[in-house]
């Protein structure tokens, strides 16, 4: 029976030491490909290259690099290098977090993404959350892990209506705490102090030591302000009354 096939991209280029750790971690559990910028693409959100040709280069059996954006590569993967259908797609391992509105500049959660628009079942972003200078990077640590969540996603089916978004603190594993299923922080401010939108986000999980995973999805619809919209406005808003 041929085994399932993890797609794995980042923004930090195809030699990264994020993306060489998951690699060789996740190809202890299934089948992988590294699709992956040529160069470092860090905070390229979900940008597309639409007026040029992409170049594919292949370094080694399953490492490609192409010369666009982390959503390049996925739509490069799907659409041409892939041989068949992955099961999951991983993005990272990033160098620094990925929390709060960051997630909208992300190339990493961008990669994430794409796969998920263009039909593949499942797959989480991740990220180490480490300072540029940092004395100690714990990539295997955060490996590790990405290789457990791997392994249950595809064991168990998962399918949600988007995808994961992981930030691994850069702490020693025998000082994580734990892992927090968490919501975005999205500051707020009320006469001129920032709120922190409480413990239940991923920023503050990861302050305090937890791993944080938070479910992430396509929809950007405000459903509360949609409904209030027709509910209270309606009338105001029917071309019919104008």
């Amino acid at each position: 029976m041929q085994k399932k096939l993890i797609l794995i991209t980042n923004d930090d280029g195809y030699k990264a030491d994020g993306i060489v750790h998951l690699q060789k971690a996740l190809d202890e559990i299934t089948d992988t490909v590294v699709v992956a910028p040529h160069n470092e693409k860090s905070g390229s959100s979900h940008s597309l290259t639409l007026n040029k040709s992409l170049r594919v280069r292949k370094f080694k059996d399953n490492v490609f690099s192409v010369n666009g954006f982390p959503a390049d590569c996925v739509h490069s993967a799907v659409n041409g290098i892939l041989k068949r259908e992955p099961s999951l797609i991983v993005s990272g391992i990033n160098n620094g977090p990925n929390t709060g509105i960051d997630v909208y500049y992300s190339g990493t959660v961008a990669g994430a993404r794409q796969g998920i628009i263009y039909g593949i079942e499942r797959g989480f972003s991740v990220s180490l959350v480490a300072d540029k200078n940092e004395k100690e990077y714990f990539w295997q640590d955060a490996a590790n892990f990405s290789k457990k969540l791997a392994q249950k996603m595809l064991a168990e089916g998962y399918k949600g209506e988007g995808f994961l978004n992981v930030n691994y603190p850069n702490i020693p594993l025998k000082e994580i705490k734990g892992i927090k299923i968490t919501r975005m922080f999205t500051p707020y401010y009320i006469q001129g102090t920032q709120n922190s939108g409480g413990k239940e986000t991923d920023i503050n999980a990861v302050m305090e030591g937890y791993i944080s995973i938070t479910p992430l999805i396509l929809d950007l619809t405000d459903h509360k302000f949609n409904a209030n919209l027709l509910t209270h406005h309606g009338k105001d808003l029917d071309l019919k009354n104008t």
